[in-house]
């Protein structure tokens, strides 16, 4: 396009007026391209072109309320690269801003729907108003009184109303960044001086890792940006320690030449001609600018001026926005958005009054956060705790003196200092201990560390020695080599590190320069930071650390009771200590709860371990008989009235413990690297292939070629086949005459093919140092396992393996034989081995292996424990008085852990390597219930299928990972297309999933006689398929009642479907069914790996058995199944605990006794045998004993009768069955897998959201109008009106024509994918003589214009009742 070429020259033209002076006139594809035309002339305004487009600006806030997607875009592309150029220029930017842009961009965020608005719009409209606040104070001082705080709760609540707890909507980490810089600008600055002072060396290090570099243009002698990736290239080099790098560049019209980079002297030199050229970067200039014109004089901030005179505006939207930032910063796993926040949490408690201060820490836990952050691996959150720290000890001394001791903030700055003033050993980094270990030097010795930083205002630091430096490094600080890598490459090359600069006077004082290869320039390095870490942690014990502090008073009892509970032998002396603990849990006692710090300090942890599990000595009573003492205690009043708080109480104080102490690791790719296409572009296996020496067979040829670069997510059979197709492995007849084919013609080629189908027959075995590779293994997992002799951290992001990007690996080929099979899964999945069914086994159960070495994994088996306590209490107490846990839902989920899982499931660099961190599948598998269910079911989707699958998955949710090159990044899903006829769905059905059961790829329908294929189809057949199971000529289920369609009689039950109990001997019938039964298994997991929904109501018992925990199940379960049966047996049960009553008794004697017995009746003055029943199972034939028919039910075997029939009817009557329908689903992927769920949480997996009414806010939101509609469309706002009008059968078919599913999947119409389209239908005359139409494969609905609602309804059930049961062109 012209106007990025010429955009300077039509910008002086007068060109923007010209495209903007009569935009309404024109159609929508002119106005787009005006649009497009006045942003590309944007990037290149400056402050002097003021007039050129001031005039136009009126126009583009006009446009701001367009309900086009690409118009608003446009549009706000053109204000962000307006405000980007003039933010040095506060006139310019009172002018840009003065018709009232800032009023349409806060009411654009408040109302637009996400249709129109896309994340990238969205994100930059909050960089818009960040920057512009920054800029220009004033304007955000109007922002904070136009209901600032409404609009922050609407951002990241989805509504203004305010709300004491807080539940967050979804966002993603780019959007929460903006929202929180957005909040930050809102606040008055911090100093820069003081415990801020290291805020400028933060900046200093970070921008040296994202540093922009600049080449002088011989043509033009002008400064030109580097690209992206070629900036990069030099960042890392710099960071390696590397002499000179090689670069590929185009510079202004010359072909691409080859340039080599030296990193000492920063100078460019063509290979070709021997040029030499400058390269400068943007800190060094901006260094340069501070040098020689001072810094600049701050301008009056605006924000503490209204701050001071209108107090109560300021604390409105201070207390709106600390509620809402901790829950942020404690449900974001991602690094840069916390530091936001805490950030956003330093302006508001610094600049707060002390009375404010002291109400946020009784609403608020600002000590056990700040408790958290110092005993982080993160050294920014850790300087961030101590500024927190000294903040609030300056404005309420008294109160956080009590908090900080009671919470470990003071005991977390001791173990700072203890930590780092133990003695450096020489290789490795004094802090280690607290995981920021720097790897060991090889021969060369490092030098003493640098003396304590006084970063106070007018303090200076000592200055170095020449070749002072340091070896720690900053925690996940990808791409940054220490100081024993540089010096080893400078050892390698003979070269002297670079002499030391003069001291520089910038924002640090008197700072000696380090050692830098790169910049020529002073710059912070991290160890100055840890100095700053260590100096400050002593100051402030100096300054507040006082021994004798008030608030042990708690601690000293808890202490004294966890030691008598610890020394307890027998179960009734451990009442009192509970009793005690659970007073102090309660807040009964002195100072009020106890803190997550003094349970752990206190040993209760521990402690309640050894009392709920077994022990060696242990009897196998013991522990029940403990757990029953808890129980008493921790879940029932004095008055024995089940009272639940206390064992919450208990629970949720353990959880608190665990968020205080983990530091489960996140794999987080750096950066734009969240693309698919970065990621394949990036990174590459280098490859040398060599045939298998004591291979004689004459097939094999000779690798003639060099090294081979492999796509890091090629599969290892893609090596197979390139090996194939070059003829390495040829059939023993086939011709020498091609023999020069093989070789390739260059070096370094590159391999990308990653198909899934596994040949039919493998022809060659591919080996790494002897280990047989698995054919849909990955290459990066089969070098990280078999590759390298280096030892790989497992919790490190793949990226930081140098060792297998950077190295060449051999591959050796021989002839495949069959001894060389392998398993070839490459993802090891949950164990196979079933879940604990006992209580006394899953108090038992330990963690698994893979969390050893974290910390915290005493306080998660606790948790495991008392969760299983709450789950499995009834059983344990005898009583089916209470069907329900103990524990409420939302207190079992642990958001921060939660919040790491959901962000480790966005990273594609490690969902297409599956490296994921060591905790990240056991711990869900172990303990499902601290993770929410949308959670893991994206981590089953993202570990236990195949790679491909889990890419799809991650682009349906995150569709701005995708991008043009997606084909080159990995989704390549098989199709496997079958034709079914309508009539035959249930025995062609059976056939495609017996030979599909085992195959990966994605199965695919369309019906004969019919043109539709895709999506809606495939999802109709497991639609039809689940109604087919129901029909009752198959005898599968327990029938509550029957209705017809057509010809066909089907079962229904409102409780759920289960199994039909017959028979367990064995015969045809049998076998049939059992047939049928094991066909069901495999719908169903065929159904979870192809994420398709199923309309079947499959009851809560059916999917106990499917988890293995049906063992358990009782006379309480027959309610879930059959509440007829249930009464029947709970009235006959009421004369088994009469007799038992009556047995318990000692007043009386024998001949009492049995007569007491024997006249026994019920309410109704009946005895047993009034109710004439036999030991035959009720509503069958099927004896529950060798001669039932011939059994009379009395009082004398009523308890026989009662285990029988509920044994019976939920075990063994259906045993064959369910045992088939676990074959069957295990035949498709393994059972282990659904361990992730609960049984009450299956049915959701498997069926969908449950049937609600729709609101029409819901639908606003869900439904996206394109091609012809808006959000404002008449014909959109009347099927919204209709749609929330729609019955619940109404709501099925509608689904069912739209979509091909009566159902919608998880997450309701928003978890569409593709989303729910309205698009206008064309139409030859009046649109309300025309019906709908759809396209079920990407839920297109057709919709004319109509004039009414009324018209919309009558046209649409008519399309819906008409459209079933067939696909055709529309």
């Amino acid at each position: 396009m012209l106007s990025k070429k010429h955009s300077k020259s039509i910008l002086q033209a007068g060109g923007l007026s010209a495209c903007l002076c009569f935009i309404d006139f024109f159609s929508l594809n002119a106005q787009r391209s005006a649009l497009n035309i006045t942003a590309n002339c944007c990037q290149v305004v400056t402050v002097n072109d003021g007039q050129l487009f001031l005039e136009s600006v009126p126009v583009l806030i006009t446009k701001l309320n367009t309900q086009d997607k690409k118009l608003l875009e446009s549009c706000c592309l053109t204000f962000s690269r307006l405000v980007e150029q003039l933010k040095g220029s506060p006139h310019l930017l009172m002018e840009l801003c003065k018709d009232g842009l800032i009023t349409n961009l806060q009411q654009l965020l408040l109302v637009s729907s996400p249709s129109v608005m896309t994340s990238n719009v969205f994100t930059m409209i909050l960089r818009i108003l960040s920057t512009v606040f920054q800029h220009r104070t004033s304007l955000a001082t109007e922002f904070i009184k136009q209901d600032a705080s409404g609009t922050i709760r609407s951002l990241l609540l989805g509504n203004k109303t305010p709300v004491d707890n807080p539940t967050l909507i979804h966002r993603s980490s780019s959007e929460l960044f903006e929202i929180l810089c957005l909040c930050a600008e809102l606040l008055p600055q911090l100093p820069k001086y003081g415990v801020f002072s290291v805020d400028t060396m933060i900046s200093g290090i970070e921008e040296d890792k994202h540093r922009q570099w600049y080449y002088k243009d011989p043509g033009t002698e002008s400064w030109q940006p580097f690209s992206k990736p070629d900036n990069k290239s030099i960042n890392n080099g710099c960071g390696a320690g590397e002499s000179d790098i090689q670069l590929t560049l185009k510079l202004g019209t010359t072909p691409n030449t080859e340039y080599t980079v030296d990193l000492s002297t920063m100078k460019m030199e063509n290979e070709e001609t021997g040029e030499m050229i400058n390269l400068t970067s943007s800190r060094k200039r901006a260094l340069m600018t501070d040098l020689l014109h001072g810094k600049e004089k701050e301008r009056e901030d605006c924000r503490l001026t209204l701050l001071n005179e209108e107090p109560a505006l300021y604390d409105e939207l201070c207390e709106t926005m600390l509620l809402l930032l901790f829950e942020v910063y404690r449900t974001s796993a991602t690094p840069n958005v916390k530091y936001q926040c805490l950030h956003c949490l330093l302006r508001i408690i610094y600049h707060s009054r002390a009375d404010t201060i002291r109400t946020m820490s009784e609403t608020l836990p600002l000590s056990s956060t700040v408790a958290g952050m110092l005993t982080s691996q993160d050294s920014r959150l850790v300087v961030y705790g101590l500024q927190l720290s000294e903040i609030l000890m300056k404005k309420q001394p008294t109160v956080f003196a009590v908090c900080f001791k009671r919470e470990g903030v003071m005991h977390a700055v001791k173990k700072i200092l203890t930590e780092t003033a133990s003695p450096a050993i020489p290789g490795r980094s004094n802090i280690e201990s607290r995981g920021m270990a720097s790897p060991p030097s090889r021969g060369l010795s490092h030098t003493a560390i640098l003396p304590p930083l006084e970063l106070e205002p007018r303090t200076t630091r000592a200055r170095s020695k020449a070749g002072e430096s340091s070896s720690s490094a900053l925690p996940g600080a990808e791409g940054d080599s220490s100081l024993s890598r540089r010096l080893e490459n400078a050892w390698k090359r003979r070269k002297k590190p670079t002499p030391l600069k003069k001291s520089y006077k910038g924002k640090l004082g008197n700072c000696p320069s380090p050692p830098s290869c790169a910049s020529g320039m002073s710059t912070p390095t991290k160890d100055d930071l840890q100095q700053w870490v260590r100096h400050q942690a002593d100051k402030f014990c100096q300054k507040y650390l006082v021994e004798d502090t008030e608030g042990g008073a708690a601690l000293d009892i808890l202490t004294k009771a966890v030691f008598q509970l610890s020394c307890v032998t027998e179960t009734s002396d451990a009442e009192l200590p509970l009793k005690q603990i659970k007073s102090l849990l309660q807040g009964d006692t002195c100072n009020g709860n106890l803190s997550s710090f003094e349970l752990l300090h206190a040993g209760l942890v521990e402690t309640l371990l050894k009392f709920l599990t077994p022990q060696p000595s242990d009897r196998e009573t013991d522990v029940l008989q403990r757990v029953s003492k808890l129980l008493e205690v921790f879940a029932f009043n004095e008055n024995n009235d089940f009272d639940p708080a206390p064992f919450s109480s208990l629970f949720h104080k353990v959880q608190q413990c665990l968020s205080q102490i983990e530091h489960f690791p996140v794999k987080v790719t750096e950066g734009s690297a969240d693309s698919l296409s970065k990621v394949a572009t990036t990174y590459q296996i280098k490859c040398l292939f060599r045939r298998h020496t004591d291979n004689s067979s004459s097939s094999l040829r000779q690798w003639g070629a060099g090294t081979v670069k492999v796509d890091p997510l090629a599969y290892v059979q893609a090596l197979e086949r390139y090996l194939l197709s070059r003829g390495y492995c040829r059939e023993e007849e086939e011709e020498e005459e091609g023999d020069s084919s093989g070789d390739a013609s260059e070096d370094e080629e590159r391999i990308v093919s990653r198909q899934q189908n596994s040949p039919s027959k493998h022809r060659l075995t591919l080996t790494i140092n002897n280990h047989p590779l698995p054919y849909n293994m990955t290459m990066y997992q089969a070098i990280k396992r078999y590759g390298t002799h280096t030892r790989l951290d497992d919790d490190a992001h793949p990226a930081s393996h140098s060792a297998v990007w950077h190295n060449i690996h051999t591959i050796v080929y021989k002839t495949y034989e069959s001894s060389d099979r392998v398993r070839s899964s490459a993802v090891k999945s949950a164990e196979d081995d079933p879940p604990p069914s006992s209580l006394l086994e899953k108090l038992g159960s330990a963690p698994p292996l893979l969390l050893e070495g974290y910390k915290g994994i005493g306080v998660i088996q606790l948790l495991h424990i008392l969760h299983t306590i709450s789950h499995e209490w009834i059983l344990l107490l005898k009583t089916d008085d209470y069907n329900h846990p103990i524990l409420n839902k939302e207190l079992l989920v642990n958001k921060q852990i939660a919040a790491k899982a959901e962000r480790q499931l966005q990273d594609p660099l490690v969902i297409m390597t599956a490296e994921y961190p060591k905790w990240f599948t056991p711990l869900p598998y172990y303990t499902p219930f601290l993770f929410p269910f949308d959670v893991r079911l994206e981590l089953l989707h993202a570990t236990s299928f195949d790679r491909d699958r889990a890419l799809q998955r991650l682009l349906e949710l995150h569709p701005e990972l995708g991008t043009s090159s997606e084909n080159r990044s990995g989704i390549r899903l098989d199709k496997d297309k079958r034709c079914v006829d309508r009539d035959s769905v249930f025995e062609q059905g059976k056939v495609i999933m017996n030979e599909l059961a085992s195959s990966i790829s994605l199965l695919e329908v369309y019906y004969v006689g019919e043109v539709g294929t895709g999506l809606g189809p495939t999802l109709e057949f497991y639609t039809l398929l689940s109604q087919a199971f129901q029909e009752t000529v198959f005898g599968m289920w327990r029938e509550c009642g029957t209705y017809e369609i057509g010809e066909k009689i089907y079962t229904t039950a409102p409780l759920g479907l289960y199994p039909r109990a017959v028979s367990q001997t064995e015969s045809p019938a049998l076998k049939s069914l059992c047939d049928n039964f094991m066909f069901l298994g495999r719908v169903i997991g065929k159904a979870i790996i192809d994420n398709r929904i199923l309309d079947i109501n499959l009851s809560e018992p059916f999917y106990r058995w499917l988890l293995g925990t049906h063992e358990k199940m009782g006379l309480v379960t027959i309610k879930d199944i059959d509440e007829v049966l249930h009464s029947s047996l709970k009235q006959i049960e009421v004369f088994a605990l009469r007799k038992d009553a009556i047995l318990k008794r000692v007043d009386i004697s024998e001949e009492e006794r049995t007569e007491l017995i024997s006249q026994i009746t019920d309410d109704d003055g009946g005895t047993l045998e009034d109710y004439c029943l036999d030991f035959i199972l009720p509503g069958s034939d099927v004896e529950l004993s060798p001669g039932g028919r011939n059994t009379a039910l009395t009082i004398h075997n009523v308890e026989d009768y009662l285990c029988a029939v509920v044994n019976f009817t939920l075990k063994e009557g259906v045993r064959k069955q369910m045992e088939a329908v676990r074959t069957g689903f295990s035949s498709v992927m393994p059972l282990s897998n659904l361990q992730l769920f609960y049984a009450n949480e299956m049915k959701i997996l498997l069926c969908g959201t449950a049937e609600e009414k729709w609101s029409e806010e819901d639908l606003k939101t869900a439904i996206q109008p394109d091609h012809g509609y808006n959000s404002q469309s008449s014909a959109v706002l009347f099927l919204i009106q209709v749609m929330s009008a729609l019955s619940g059968e109404e709501q099925r078919s509608f689904l069912r024509f739209v979509t091909g599913c009566p159902k919608l999947p998880v997450g309701g119409f928003r978890a569409l994918h593709p989303r729910f389209t309205v698009v206008k239908k064309s139409v030859d005359g009046s649109p309300d003589d025309y019906l709908p139409s759809v396209m079920t494969c990407v839920n297109y609905l057709k919709l004319p214009d109509y004039s009414t609602a009324e018209r919309l309804r009558e046209k649409l059930l008519t399309a819906v009742q008409e459209g079933q049961n067939s696909f055709h062109l529309s």
